[in-house]
């Protein structure tokens, strides 16, 4: 897996659910699964993660070959575009 793109402020619901619909859209035009991964959505739920604080990063397979840069690039540019949201 390729993890980057890491958000540490937490979105609104409405939000994080415009980018999971992004990166599932961009999955189906690439043929490569983008999904948006959160850990502690509630303040403090798991204190030994990232110290209970929002963390958000997006994710790609890794099928033993390079980094795809123009698939992270698509995911940067769509998500500042259509959310405002710089990663």
């Amino acid at each position: 897996m390729f993890l980057f793109g890491v958000i540490k402020e937490k979105p609104t619901r409405a939000i994080a659910r415009r980018i999971d619909r992004i990166c599932r859209k961009i999955s189906v035009e690439e043929g490569e699964t983008v999904r948006f991964i959160e850990v502690n959505v509630e303040a403090n739920e798991c204190p030994g993660i990232n110290h209970g604080e929002y963390q958000g990063w997006f994710r790609t397979k890794n099928y033993g070959s390079m980094h795809n840069h123009a698939l992270e690039e698509k995911v940067r540019a769509r998500i500042q575009k259509e959310c405002g949201i710089t990663i």
